[in-house]
């Protein structure tokens, strides 16, 4: 497997390096992972056959090895928790000391193949059974299991919800103290989510789409904010909102079985305002 270094300004390659085993043959990359000082690199078991796989730490200045956790087999996500690196690990998951790349090891799923971390708790979604299995992160302790979508291939962490996605193309998001699932949305992510800050982004084969899940608005009158935009994206409400004045032109507004209380106008110029579980999603007019 190969790493290459990209430079995001030119969108040049800078380097490429080989992170193959060379004495064990070749060995895929299924993860990479940047924790702020390391890159660390998910190396599947290759021609050494099982226990020959590996997670790298490497340096991003010239691409060396400062460290390898052997013993792995099929390593493909990976997440960052302090002085740790959790590995998805083919029915297990591996917990990497990253000062000197010691590991211990939990049963998991058979097929877990991503894992995401809160900061106290760390989850691992597995691909066949459809099942997000969450550990506490001091001492690896399986907590509880939930049932989720369908062949899940992604799993991150937005500050307060755990969203995965998979082949059925739906994103599944969960609440993180319960595992009840909060929200989902059909033909929205498949591949990957990846958290900016503010926004969840979905890759499906061909498009990327923009989520925003929380509040927007505001909780009373009369500290709602004035003129509220949706242009982009799908926004969904989580509980019940107020705007003094509101317009859609473009994306999605998506009530999600909550009130939305407009003072003053509301203009949908474009875009959807969708009402899902529309006994309960209303749009109050004042």
């Amino acid at each position: 497997g190969q790493l290459v270094q990209f430079d995001p300004q030119s969108e040049s390659v800078v380097n490429t390096y080989t992170m193959n085993p060379t004495s064990l043959g070749e060995g895929g990359i299924q993860g990479v992972l940047w924790d702020g000082t390391n890159l660390y690199i998910g190396v599947a078991q290759s021609g050494g056959g099982p226990g020959s796989g590996l997670v790298l730490k490497v340096s991003n200045v010239d691409g060396s090895v400062l460290g390898t956790s052997t013993d792995e087999l099929n390593v493909n996500g990976m997440v960052s928790n302090g002085g740790y690196i959790w590995a998805a690990d083919q029915g297990y998951i591996s917990k990497i000391n990253k000062a000197d790349m010691s590991h211990i090891t939990y049963p998991a799923g058979a097929t877990t193949y991503r894992v995401a971390t809160d900061g106290t708790y760390i989850y691992g979604a597995d691909f066949g059974e459809g099942t997000i299995r969450k550990y506490l992160a001091s001492d690896g302790s399986l907590v509880t299991i939930w049932n989720s979508g369908a062949t899940l291939n992604t799993i991150v962490y937005d500050g307060k919800y755990i969203w995965v996605a998979g082949d059925d193309n739906r994103i599944t998001v969960h609440d993180t103290t319960t595992g009840a699932i909060v929200y989902t949305k059909d033909n929205a992510a498949k591949t990957d989510l990846i958290f900016d800050g503010t926004y969840m982004w979905g890759v499906l084969i061909g498009t990327v789409n923009k989520f925003f899940l929380g509040s927007i608005f505001s909780h009373g009158w009369p500290t709602a904010p004035d003129n509220a935009m949706i242009s982009t994206g799908t926004v969904a409400l989580m509980e019940d909102e107020q705007v003094n004045n509101l317009t859609i032109s473009g994306g999605e507004l998506d009530l999600n079985g909550n009130s939305l209380t407009v003072f003053g106008d509301l203009k949908i110029l474009g875009g959807e305002l969708n009402f899902t579980n529309s006994s309960a999603s209303t749009i109050n007019l004042n």
